[in-house]
């Protein structure tokens, strides 16, 4: 099958911006399928992508991505005029130009949320082929807002089938007031998921040696962007108020967590990143807002109980076996749950081995041939 993938952004050198997508687009393509990802970029001083660039899977397989640029008005409002219009018409045509002068004729369009799906719709319509739009949005009403709603409805009436990361990101769909709803049938939930190839749970004695960690310590590890949503300064707060308690906190941006017993704090290697979880006793997430957590399955997969948020978007993946579901804004709860773990060496050992449970259905090249399969039925 021949996939044309239509994305916002595509990670490259120095550019992690959407791993998860580069993730699934690997397991297609080592799944035998012909891919091409068309990812424009916003024209600036400093472009992140080549214009074209040849990628490779883990397997060896290649790929193609083309990140032409567009001109990017924002999505805000000015009075009469919605500068999502421009930004739109832009971001489109930079898309259909790659199409047209690379001859690229695709089976079928995935594209990675609603902003690139409206892309896909038109691109669709062209070439009388069918579109699906993998939905994962922390907050879909956000990014519809700084789109055409006519042209957003029109999407929703044309999409051959919507990918949802969770049950609540596809009830967040079906509410949103653009989404016809005679067709919910067409958006099928499955959650994310891991390479069970890197991360898998290890002897945490040999890994602590390697990272050059006292094996009795109790660590706490946050892994996510260092941000008010993700919640790292409520987990170095709620740490404060636990009885020696060491932490590792894997991630960057704007807030620093402030915490005198940190063992680590910056980014680190995805292929690292497995390590780490290993070395954790717990996992900490006090998230306000998520489609599906990449960062909580891969927690899962390395038998790490986990501490998040008890809100919808993490029904689908955790449970009272597994995870201990908290207040994302109450620091003491926070504490509480971490403390729990702690002092309660069979609790941790259960929880962990039910996380291992959990994870092993939640695996990306399994559901990479889920999402194959649903456009293999429209296709064919």
């Amino acid at each position: 099958m021949k996939i044309c993938v239509i994305a916002g952004n595509y990670p490259s050198e120095g550019n992690p911006k959407h791993v998860f997508l580069e993730k699934i687009v690997k397991e297609f393509v080592d799944l035998g399928n012909e891919c091409t990802v068309i990812a424009p970029q916003s024209k600036g001083k400093n472009l992140k992508r080549k214009l074209k660039c040849e990628y490779l899977t883990d397997r060896g397989n290649a790929y193609t991505v083309y990140s032409p640029v567009y001109h990017s008005f924002s999505g805000r409002r000015i009075g009469p005029v919605h500068l999502g219009n421009m930004t739109h018409r832009s971001f489109c045509s930079a898309v259909e130009n790659v199409c047209e002068s690379e001859n690229i004729v695709p089976d079928v369009f995935y594209s990675h949320f609603i902003n690139a799906g409206v892309t896909a719709c038109h691109m669709a319509k062209k070439m009388g082929v069918p579109f699906f739009i993998a939905n994962g949005e922390s907050d879909l009403k956000s990014f519809i807002r700084t789109l055409p709603e006519k042209k957003v409805r029109e999407t929703y009436a044309l999409v051959s089938g919507i990918i949802s990361v969770s049950t609540a990101n596809k009830n967040e769909t079906m509410a949103s007031g653009f989404f016809p709803s005679e067709r919910q049938d067409i958006i099928h939930v499955l959650p994310n998921g891991v390479n069970h190839a890197l991360f898998f749970k290890k002897d945490k004695s040999e890994v602590r040696k390697k990272l050059g960690i006292d094996e009795k310590c109790f660590i706490a590890i946050f892994v996510g962007q260092f941000s008010e949503r993700k919640g790292c300064l409520r987990v170095a707060e709620a740490l404060k108020k636990c009885d020696n308690v060491y932490s590792i906190f894997i991630g960057s941006g704007p807030l620093k967590a402030e915490h005198d017993k940190c063992i680590y704090m910056g980014r680190v290697d995805n292929t690292q990143l497995p390590d780490y979880l290993n070395a954790a006793d717990v996992f900490v997430l006090p998230t306000l807002q998520e489609g599906c957590c990449n960062a909580i399955i891969e927690a899962l997969a390395c038998g790490v109980p986990v501490i998040s948020s008890d809100r919808d978007f993490n029904y689908d993946i955790l449970d009272e076996k597994c995870a201990l579901l908290i207040d994302p804004n109450n620091v003491d709860e926070i504490a509480g749950a971490i403390e729990k773990i702690h002092h309660d060496p069979s609790l941790a050992a259960g929880m962990s081995d039910e996380a291992v449970k959990k994870a092993s259905s939640l695996r990306l090249d399994l559901r990479a041939e889920k999402i194959l399969n649903i456009m293999k039925k429209v296709v064919s």
